[in-house]
């Protein structure tokens, strides 16, 4: 039997308790190792699964709201606004242009190619154009591919604008 140096203190100590001292001593060691894993194992392990039967239904749910939202995604984007023909195009651009008050400042509209259209303004609100631009994206799928806008300085937040809007590719 190996015995280590620093043990003989503890064990000369425990060959000098009298029989009932060791069953006692015994005793409160055992409750002491059963507490030591019950602390240091049991309550651990116990705590941790309540917090995943807590957080596993919670992610559940939110993984299957995702799935829910990523197939309506899916469906929107299947059901975008197609491009709008040439005739048509420059009737949607003049009409949201009429909503927005800037026909009086539109000098040029003419058709360019088969999906789009030419757009000149001339002292124009920056704030009026982009908005235009914004709402002919959103609500007619259409996009700007080419943009000049030359701010006036005799009249700040006015610019002559040259667009040239096009039907988004399906």
């Amino acid at each position: 039997m190996i015995r280590a140096e620093w043990l003989e203190p503890y064990l000369q100590r425990w060959r000098k308790l009298q029989p009932r001292e060791r069953v006692a001593v015994s005793v409160a060691a055992g409750f002491v190792l059963l507490f030591m894993l019950y602390a240091l194992v049991w309550l651990p392990v116990t705590r941790d699964l309540g917090h995943l039967r807590e957080a596993v239904p919670a992610e559940q749910r939110r993984l299957a709201l995702m799935q829910v939202q990523s197939a309506q995604v899916k469906r929107l984007r299947a059901s975008s606004t197609p491009a709008a023909s040439a005739g048509n195009l420059l009737a949607t651009v003049e009409q949201a242009a009429v909503a927005r008050g800037l026909r009086q400042q539109m000098t040029k509209m003419e058709p360019d190619g088969g999906n789009g259209v030419r757009l000149t303004f001339d002292q124009v609100g920056f704030n009026a154009v982009l908005s235009l631009l914004a709402d002919l994206q959103k609500q007619h799928g259409l996009r700007v591919e080419t943009a000049s806008l030359e701010a006036l300085a005799a009249d700040p937040g006015t610019v002559n604008a040259r667009l040239l809007i096009r039907g988004i590719s399906p």
